[in-house]
């Protein structure tokens, strides 16, 4: 059933996509509720999904999602049509109440292997001997690298990760990066990761200690990788710089406007063929920029500005040239004031910062809540993309709603360049448990192999000081919304879409058993897989592969055993294990032999 579905927009979230038309969205999913034993039993969604590219050669794009309640990432991949496959998980785990918030892909070492990028926990001290005159990192905390190795589907097997405390210049003892960029920012052939760092408040993690100087751990830093990541590389500082004090002595002197690093993303605001940070803090929303002049080579604005006049803050921005005129335009919503603002080069150069190159674009509030009061009103969320199917759009998001801006006139400062169409999506269409509100996004690729380009959605549903109790913080499990240009509708509908999670995956309890001299094993699998059935004593050692790894199509299946063992020898009674593999997943059950 179509339907149009129009309304208002309450406060913002940012995605610019390159779209000519409307959307219709096209996937919503709900994991099994009533399976509390499932992974996803316990997932309060994602704080941001991040897709665009085929890290593993395949021909299939991936989509990474962070797992905002487990601390670590998830990877989901197009298999045919609108099948959307889980076929990867991250080994990283947060011990902090910070769990990983935004998810970049990139190759860092520059040797061809894509990554997967993120960071996990606030503090950076291990919590045990945090009180204690000598507190150690936390191995949990830090940096995280998934690494493709090179041959296997969807094998981000080579995991590396550094403890953010001893890297750097300054030391971090606290690091919370709410958004970074990965890209190669100074086109020195590896990307760089480019972090914007809410740090410590004059933190202190031992009485005895040596206390951190006040604010110098709020900083936007460029780190490079050197070395294989795959052969323990060392993580190094390439640029620095502070919003709240540009010296780092611990004095605020807020020379480009203070505040707490909160996104940052790359761009080329001026045209000269230079990248350019632009960074952003939480504190009247203030900004200023790094571009980069060469290899590990950078300069900062001569100054910031603040773009709010009251506290305010974004998650993410985003970048999009919406007047195709070789410069960038950069696109952040204030969260509070539900103002979206724009920033643009007027002079030939990024690094003269004018308060004439930013503006307010539009107003989604008619009021600002000086309570700060998000309830089920706000969510947050950013995208870009370039010229993939038309005109370059902005959009603009709350909830499960946004505002869509089509760049129409000829100043992009002007709101009146921008045609406004409101549009809210129904949730009725989805269930009654939907879950969450927009937050971290992307936009613009054709990420499931058709002819149409994507906007993916995150649904954040813990509850947070984003996301506060209401109407979008039900700790259900909806996870991804897919918007789908249509290139012709006008209309909104939802389509669903399949998803294949490792829990679809069936491994049957043999029958009989317990059993003498053979058993059979049925399993079942939702799609065409790679499988493989080994069977393993107790003491964990392989005695049968009763399945070899090879190629199964979907369906039901069966094997059976007959209770020798790889040599052709009758085994022991006792009991043993079966396991059966499925990418980067496996299935086991326990059996008994009697004689």
């Amino acid at each position: 059933m179509r339907s149009i579905v129009k309304g208002t927009i309450l406060t913002f979230t940012i995605i610019t996509l390159v779209l000519a038309q409307d959307f219709k969205p096209h996937s919503i999913f709900n994991t099994d509720l009533a399976n509390t034993a499932g992974m996803w039993s316990v997932s309060t969604g994602p704080r941001g999904v991040w897709s665009g590219s085929d890290l593993d050669k395949d021909g299939r794009m991936e989509i990474f999602a962070t797992d905002y309640k487990n601390g670590t990432v998830h990877a989901f991949e197009w298999y045919y049509g609108d099948t959307l496959v889980h076929v990867w998980s991250g080994t990283s785990k947060s011990t902090y109440a910070t769990t990983p918030r935004w998810v970049q892909t990139g190759d860092t070492d520059g040797d061809g292997l894509g990554e997967v990028i993120i960071f996990t926990d606030y503090s950076q001290i291990d919590s045990v001997t945090a009180a204690t005159g000598n507190p150690v990192p936390d191995s949990t905390a830090g940096l995280w690298v998934f690494e493709w190795d090179g041959k296997t589907d969807n094998g981000y097997s080579t995991t590396w990760s550094r403890n953010l405390l001893t890297v750097f210049s300054d030391t971090l003892a606290y690091a919370r990066p709410e958004h970074f960029t990965v890209a190669d920012i100074d086109k020195d052939g590896r990307d760089e990761i480019i972090m914007a760092s809410n740090g410590g408040t004059n933190p202190t993690y031992g009485t005895t200690s040596t206390t951190h100087k006040a604010y110098s751990e709020d900083r936007f830093i460029i780190m490079g990788v050197q070395g294989d990541i795959g052969v323990l590389p060392s993580l190094v500082e390439e640029f620095a710089a502070s919003p709240r004090d540009t010296d780092k002595d611990g004095v605020r002197e807020n020379k480009f406007g203070g505040g707490s690093p909160q996104g940052v993303v790359i761009a080329d605001t001026d045209g000269d063929g230079l990248h350019e940070a632009v960074c952003f803090s939480w504190n009247n929303l203030s900004c200023f920029i790094i571009e980069a002049t060469g290899p590990d080579a950078y300069t900062q604005s001569d100054t910031g500005y603040k773009f709010a006049d009251v506290d305010d803050w974004t998650l993410a921005p985003s970048v999009a040239d919406v007047n195709s005129d070789g410069k960038d335009e950069v696109y952040v919503g204030a969260f509070y004031k539900g103002i979206v603002y724009v920033v643009g080069d007027k002079d030939g150069d990024a690094t003269k910062f004018q308060s004439t190159e930013y503006a307010a674009m539009d107003s989604l509030a008619t009021t600002w809540d000086a309570a700060k009061n998000r309830g089920n009103k706000y969510a947050l969320g950013s995208a870009a993309h370039n010229n993939a199917f038309g005109a370059p759009a902005v959009f603009v998001g709350h909830g499960a709603g946004f505002r869509k801006y089509d760049f129409t006139g000829t100043d992009i400062f002007s709101s009146a360049s921008y045609t406004k169409t409101d549009y809210t999506i129904a949730t009725g269409h989805i269930d009654s448990l939907q879950t969450g509100g927009v937050n971290k996004m992307f936009a613009g690729s054709n990420v499931d192999g058709d002819k149409y380009g994507e906007v993916i959605l995150a649904y954040q549903g813990v509850s947070d000081s984003v996301m506060v109790a209401g109407a979008y913080s039900k700790n259900h499990r909806t996870f991804i919304r897919v918007l789908e240009w249509t290139g012709e509708s006008t209309a909104l509908s939802v389509k669903d879409i399949v998803l294949i999670t490792p829990e679809d995956y069936k491994l049957n309890q043999n029958y009989p058993n317990p059993f003498n001299p053979t058993t059979s094993i049925e399993y079942t699998l939702p799609i065409a897989n790679q499988i493989s059935i080994t069977i393993y004593n107790i003491m964990g050692q392989e005695v049968a592969n009763v399945l070899p790894l090879q190629d199964k199509p979907a369906g039901t299946h069966r094997v059976t055993w007959n209770g020798l063992d790889r040599q052709g020898n009758k085994v022991a009674s006792g009991t043993y294990f079966y396991t059966m593999r499925y990418g980067n997943f496996v299935k086991t059950k326990q059996m008994t032999l009697m004689k």
